[in-house]
Order: C-alpha cells, then structure tokens, then sequence
C-alpha cells in the first residue's frame, strides 16, 4: 500500500492504495503510518472528508504521538 501511494500518479492509483491500508488498518490496528495515510486520503480526496480525516489522524497520533505528519 505505501508503495502505492508513494507512486502514485492518478487519483485511481490513490484508490488503489487505499483498498490496501484499509485492509492493513484491519489487519495491525496498532499500524500508524495506515492511518496516517489514510488521514491524507479522505482529506485529499475522498470528498475532502475532514470528518473522517481527523478520526484517522488522530488514531494515528494515538499510536505514535512523534508522527508530526498526522499532527
């Protein structure tokens, strides 16, 4: 998924890359950097849902209170 999302050139790719760090949430919920991510995703592009967004990115935080980029 991080590949992915790192390499990503259109917004089906940013799709793609979710599919994945949902999965990856699920599968280690004590995995930051996939909500983080997916923190980024809904505030980007998901219909700029904040709401969502910050649920994530402060799950994210919760994990890894050093993560500035979910800060």
């Amino acid at each position: 998924a991080l590949f992915i999302w790192e390499n990503k050139q259109e917004e089906e790719d940013s799709a793609k890359a979710v599919e994945h760090l949902v999965i990856s949430a699920k599968l280690n919920p004590n995995n930051g950097c996939a909500f983080r991510l997916l923190g980024h995703y809904y505030s980007r592009f998901s219909n700029k849902d904040t709401s969502r967004a910050s649920k994530c990115y402060q799950r994210s935080l919760t994990l890894n209170p050093d993560d500035f980029e979910a800060g």
